[in-house]
């Protein structure tokens, strides 16, 4: 069959019928042919009456057709007429041949142009939706094969959903084939055929193949669709094929416990009656793969089978009054192993739980009493639209058994605003919960719950008013130790008042309160202050540590401060004796300095590790002569003026803000030092009389910028400047380009350790990061450089520099991120102790060494 567009003269597929058969307009379509403008086909029935048809298209496959019919006489020349009557003439030449098995071959061959008739014949004719040319079977894949490898447990129903089959994009009705092949065996799996719709949504039951398919494999399906137009199967593209993964799992791989088998210590004396109770069995998943639960008792040499049972029917455990001798005031320990036998008994750690619990068998009911408060509950009363808080007084057990406290009350609308901690009651009533309510505090022993007490008080929630404020304050005044003695000492300008109390106080918070009560007036020196009644003042109580624990802390700092005094004390006096440089000595107390420096950051620092850097801190400081009553005789201080930063410079024995009586000892080596550079340039009184300012800018601008220009001039000169400012270059190899950078970054560090200490006091986390990072900063310059001359003196100071780095690193748990408790911050607070008591024994070490050497030389030249 021939025909003429637009785009020239296109051959179509030959085709071959029987002479009494119809050729089917369909059977022409979808054989594979597909024209982008049109065609045109032809039926031939007996009688050789013939029907024509024209099919007209756009370019795109996605348009639909239409197809108007007509009947045509024999003869080879004809008009179309009636539906499409005057559009066009079309010749039509036909032969009919025949070959030996009586086949007809049909050859039809259209003169015409018939491209420029489309449009015409679209309007006048009613359009049938069907793709043009062959139709296209698209498919959407089901996320359940689209993504990961989609599983079906062996014993339950299977239908997975593999996606929506369409063909085209109109809705054309046709029968759907579909085989599902897998892809490395070749083999067909199934084949199904749905019925003739337009959307397919195919879902696979694969319950018929159970039995068919191995478990725990994973498969690879390829499922093809297709359909047909008379005996032709159209449509087996890639576009037509879904593949996906495929697992067949058994039921028991899912089978997992939700919840525990909950089990509480019990304690039977003997002679009682016979001790029973029952537990709660776990949940588990899948329940229709599990057959049962099996339970199992193992102790120890099975001892248990002589003195418990347990009936796995409801539940219950029972302990036999029958006890052998042998196991009387024993406590044995007992383990309930429970498996879960699933349909195909498998045996893994999933199926299996295990809870312990003990038996404590005594002879007979030992006296036991209930935990008690040391003090009968108070009455409360607080006022609605604020928090108040109540500390439940301590509470102990007189034969030291452990117990819990709990806290409930009679009415709920109480336990809406109130929240328990263990040991405070936080009371946040609203407007509207106002009344009296009864709450009750329980002490209940674990072993023996049995065994509690039980104490009520009763909570007024009342509105806000200035007299219920004072009411409060007697009732405190009222339940307050009578015997607490106190007395301001003093109230500064700045209104900080000092407090004594006539005897150590106890007291567990880490902040407690003073509010003035009497009607007295307290006024400053200058009488320009006066504290008012009501007034309410708070300190941060200092960590608090026994004395068997500060006695030891104080013996280990003082041995400390003994041997380390003698090393130093001796070291000094043969170096300043035989004119011995102190490399070793002055690289430990640099290191020194700035560790036990560091429980001055704003972290919590354990008592012991506070206490024990305390004690050595005079030691690092060179403080080794007292010198408080020497500067009280020679200076002058504001007494009222005169106190601590902070807490943390308080404890580490920094009392007072004034500069000298911070220093003590240091303050008069400065003097030397200063006076041996400068007595050169300026008389020693100007010196003196402008001392705080001058230390203040060298220590911020000048020194670091000095250092770095005597080390700079000491190299042009190859080290022959004066001696006194030997100590700036003092073991610097001269011939390495940046040494002249060590002093002035070593200063630059302290400046920036004192700034850290001071600005980010309400950073903790910030303080401790900046002390690491100038850590690595330093690091990195020395491994770098390598400044020192003595590599021995080089691999100390490397040394030391680690020593800090870890210590700085041992700081970490001790910031509020962590909330250690007191007795878990004593034991990390042992891990620094133990780090600096290390880097004394390492460093004496040296300086030992290095003295003996010394001497050594010294005695052979003598020789």
């Amino acid at each position: 069959m021939k025909f003429t567009s637009n785009s020239g003269l296109v051959d179509l597929i030959p085709y071959t019928i029987d002479q009494g058969s119809q050729i089917s307009f369909r059977r022409m379509i979808y054989k594979g042919v597909y024209i982008s403008d049109f065609y045109y086909a032809a039926n031939i029935v007996q009688s050789l009456t013939r029907q024509i048809g024209m099919i007209g298209a756009t370019f795109s496959p996605m348009n639909c057709f239409s197809i108007i019919t007509q009947d045509v006489s024999s003869y080879t020349t004809y008009t179309l007429s009636n539906s499409i009557a005057g559009i066009y003439t079309i010749a039509i030449n036909q032969d009919l041949l025949y070959d030996q098995n009586h086949l007809t071959r049909i050859k039809v061959q259209f003169d015409a142009d018939l491209y420029k008739n489309q449009f015409q014949l679209y309007t006048n004719t009613m359009i049938q939706c069907n793709q043009a040319g062959e139709l296209q079977i698209k498919f959407v894949p089901d996320q359940q094969i689209q993504y990961g490898i989609a599983n079906c447990i062996y014993q339950r129903p299977c239908n997975l959903k593999i996606g929506n089959y369409t063909i085209g994009t109109c809705q054309d009705k046709y029968k759907l084939t579909f085989k599902l092949f897998d892809v490395y065996e070749g083999q067909l799996i199934l084949d199904f055929n749905n019925t003739a719709t337009y959307l397919h949504e195919i879902n696979v039951d694969f319950a018929n193949l159970l039995g068919i398919l191995g478990r725990d494999k994973i498969y690879n399906f390829k499922l093809r669709a297709s359909y047909s137009v008379d005996e032709y199967e159209i449509g087996v593209g890639i576009n037509e094929e879904a593949q996906f993964q495929f697992l067949l799992k058994n039921c028991d791989d899912y089978v997992a416990f939700l919840s525990n088998a909950n089990l509480n210590n019990k304690v039977y004396y003997i002679g009682d009656p016979m001790l029973q109770w029952g537990f709660i069995p776990p949940k588990y998943s899948t329940s229709y793969c599990v057959n049962y639960l099996q339970y199992k008792l193992i102790s120890e040499q099975d001892i248990h089978n002589l003195f418990l049972s347990l009936n796995t029917d409801n539940y219950q455990f029972k302990i036999n009054t029958q006890i052998s001798q042998e196991l009387i005031n024993t406590t044995q320990k007992i383990t309930l192993q429970i498996k879960a036998v699933t349909l195909n008994n498998y045996d893994k750690p999933e199926l299996y739980q295990q809870r312990s619990f003990r038996i404590s068998l005594f002879q007979r009911r030992p006296q036991n009493s209930p935990p008690q408060f040391s003090q009968d509950l108070s009455d409360q009363i607080i006022m609605a639209g604020i928090q108040s808080k109540y500390t439940l007084p301590s509470s102990s057990d007189k034969e030291d058994n452990l117990f819990i406290v709990s806290m409930a009350s009679t009415n709920s609308e109480a336990d809406k605003f109130t929240q328990f901690d263990g040991s405070i009651l936080t009371f946040s009533p609203s407007a509207d919960q106002i009344g009296i309510f009864e709450l009750i505090v329980v002490l209940r022993e674990i072993e023996d719950q049995t065994t509690y007490s039980q104490h009520t008080f009763l909570l007024k929630v009342v509105s806000q008013t200035d007299s219920l404020n004072w009411e409060q304050i007697k009732k405190r005044i009222i339940n307050s130790n009578p015997n607490l003695q106190a007395k301001i000492i003093k109230i500064t300008n700045t209104g900080q008042v000092s407090i004594e109390f006539e005897q150590p106080l106890d007291y567990n918070p880490q902040t407690f309160y003073i509010i003035f009560i009497k009607r007295d007036y307290f006024y400053s020196a200058d009488l320009s202050r006066k504290i008012p009644v009501k007034y309410k003042i708070y300190k941060q109580m200092p960590p608090q540590l026994s004395q068997g624990q500060f006695d030891l802390s104080s013996a280990v700092a003082s041995t400390v401060q003994w041997t380390m005094g003698t090393v130093f004390g001796t070291s000094i006096f043969i170096n300043l004796l035989l004119s011995q440089g102190a490399q070793y000595l002055w690289g430990m107390i640099e290191g020194f300095q700035l560790i036990t420096h560091l429980p001055m950051m704003s972290i919590q620092v354990p008592v012991n590790t506070l206490s024990f850097f305390g004690l050595i801190n005079d030691m690092a400081s060179l403080n080794l002569i007292p010198t408080d009553d020497f500067n009280d005789n020679l200076w002058t201080f504001n007494y009222f003026d005169d106190q601590p930063y902070n807490n943390a410079f308080d404890f580490m024995n920094y009392r007072s803000n004034n500069l000298i009586k911070n220093l003590g000892l240091m303050l008069y080596m400065l003097f030397l030092n200063l006076i041996i550079l400068f007595v050169s340039f300026s008389e020693l009184g100007d010196i003196m009389a402008s001392f705080l300012s001058i230390i203040i800018m060298l220590s911020i601008f000048i020194l670091p910028i000095f250092s770095y220009l005597i080390v700079r001039c000491s190299k042009r000169e190859n080290g022959k400047l004066d001696q006194r400012f030997q100590v700036c270059y003092d073991n610097l190899d001269l011939n390495k380009q940046y040494t002249e950078f060590y002093f002035a970054l070593q200063m630059i560090r302290r400046i920036l350790y004192s700034l850290i200490m001071v600005i980010l006091g309400d950073h903790q986390q910030m303080q401790i990061t900046m002390q690491i990072q100038l850590t690595f900063i330093v690091l990195l310059y020395l491994i770098t450089v390598k400044p020192f001359q003595n590599q021995s003196y080089f691999k100390l100071v490397i040394t030391n520099e680690f020593f800090y780095l870890i210590i700085c690193y041992s700081f970490i748990p001790f910031v509020n991120h962590f909330y250690l408790d007191q007795n878990t911050g004593i034991i990390f607070g042992y891990i620094p102790i133990i780090l600096v008591l290390i880097y004394l024994i390492y460093n004496s070490f040296f300086i030992v060494a290095d003295l003996f050497h010394f001497i050594r030389r010294i005695l052979r030249q003598r020789k």
